[in-house]
């Protein structure tokens, strides 16, 4: 979508009333990505994947997930890239995390997060998200206290635009537990 370059409009003080923190991670193999639509205001009004394939939903516990967007400028160059980083901690190190992990860890994916203002958010629209850093599997040593069980992971993208908003109504028959 074309890019207004003047500035035509501020922004007022927001309510008090905004929560931080992602409640679900969506992930779909970006390949099954056929297309998506928006509206003037850039809002995801129309997903369109392949036959038979949805996002998959990863729920996460309290405080266990973030979305991070850079905005990557070069003023020298002319250019402007958004960084989309998806950061998330799936509780319980057992085989059934571990064999989703290898399938994440190799495959070019798209993804959706809910945050906790039930905003859902479109990272790597266009270019994908990769498993990227260091992902790492912990047990915990720990009897009684706040030691984790589980993985820590890191997803990064890069894009030409921030993460598109998607209207909720969108994931309508697109989601599979």
């Amino acid at each position: 979508m074309a890019t207004n370059c003047l500035l035509n409009a501020g922004l007022p003080l927001p309510c008090k009333n905004f929560m931080p923190g992602l409640l679900n991670v969506y992930v779909a193999n970006q390949s099954n990505l056929i297309s998506y639509s928006a509206n003037s205001t850039n809002v995801v009004t129309g997903l369109t994947l392949s036959a038979a394939s949805f996002y998959y939903k990863f729920s996460l516990l309290k405080e266990s997930g973030e979305l991070i967007i850079n905005d990557i400028a070069t003023p020298g160059m002319g250019t402007t890239a958004y960084e989309h980083v998806v950061n998330m901690y799936l509780a319980h190190f057992q085989t059934t995390v571990n064999n989703i992990l290898q399938t994440l860890s190799v495959s070019q994916l798209s993804i959706i997060v809910q945050d906790r203002n039930s905003q859902y958010w479109l990272c790597g629209a266009t270019n994908g998200m990769d498993m990227s850093g260091t992902n790492t599997g912990n047990t915990g040593k720990g009897y009684i206290g706040g030691d984790p069980n589980g993985w820590t992971l890191s997803f990064n993208g890069q894009e030409t635009q921030p993460p598109l908003e998607v209207s909720a109504s969108v994931l309508n028959g697109i989601i599979s537990n």
